[in-house]
C-alpha cells in the first residue's frame, strides 16, 4: 500500500523526523530544522486538524527564528500554547513585552506553568538572561555554563527538556 505523497499525514512524519538529528536527538544543532520548518509550512492550515497546532512555533523557536514566532502569533485564530510566543518575546523584546502579552491574551492557562515552559525553552536554547528574568526570586542568578547543574535549572525541569535522553528516537 503506498500512501499519497500530498498527504498532509505522511507530510507531519516527515517534518518531525528532521527535527531529529543522525543520533536521533530532537533539535540539536545538526538537525534539519530548515526542513522540517518548510515541511510544517506546507501544511500549515491542516495542523490543527493533526492535533499538532504547536509544531510550527516550537519548530520555529528552537530554529531561533523569534521574529517567525512572534509573526506566527499575529493570527489570533490558532490554538498553540503561548509558551512559544512568550520565549520569543522575551528574547526580542523584553518579559515585560511576554507579560504584557500574557495578560493581553486572556487565556485561561496558568500564568506560572507558560512561564515556566517558556524558561524552559530559553534555558535549552541558552538564552539564560531572558530564563533568569522569568525565575523565581531565589534563583535569580545568570544561568552560564553551570546552568544544567544549578537547583534553578533542575527546579524549571531541564531533564525533560528537547534533546534530554528522554526525547531521543
Amino acid at each position: 500500500m503506498t500512501e499519497d505523497p500530498k498527504d498532509p499525514k505522511l507530510k507531519l512524519k516527515l517534518a518531525n523526523v528532521y527535527e531529529y538529528d543522525a543520533k536521533g536527538v530532537r533539535f540539536s544543532k545538526q538537525a534539519n530544522l530548515a526542513e522540517a520548518i518548510a515541511a510544517f509550512r506546507k501544511i500549515e492550515a491542516d495542523l490543527p486538524k493533526l492535533k499538532s497546532v504547536a509544531a510550527l512555533p516550537e519548530a520555529l523557536l528552537y530554529d531561533r527564528q523569534y521574529s517567525d514566532v512572534k509573526k506566527f502569533y499575529e493570527d489570533e485564530t490558532n490554538d498553540a500554547p503561548l509558551s512559544y510566543r512568550l520565549a520569543a518575546l522575551a528574547v526580542t523584546d523584553g518579559v515585560e513585552a511576554a507579560q504584557k502579552a500574557f495578560d493581553a491574551a486572556g487565556v485561561d492557562a496558568s500564568r506560572q506553568s507558560q512561564f515556566t515552559s517558556a524558561a524552559q525553552y530559553l534555558i535549552f536554547l541558552h538564552e539564560y538572561s531572558a530564563a533568569d528574568d522569568y525565575s523565581a526570586p531565589q534563583c535569580r542568578m545568570r544561568m552560564k555554563a553551570h546552568a544544567p547543574r544549578s537547583p534553578c535549572f533542575r527546579r524549571l525541569g531541564g531533564a525533560r527538556m528537547p534533546g534530554s535522553r528522554k526525547n531521543r528516537l
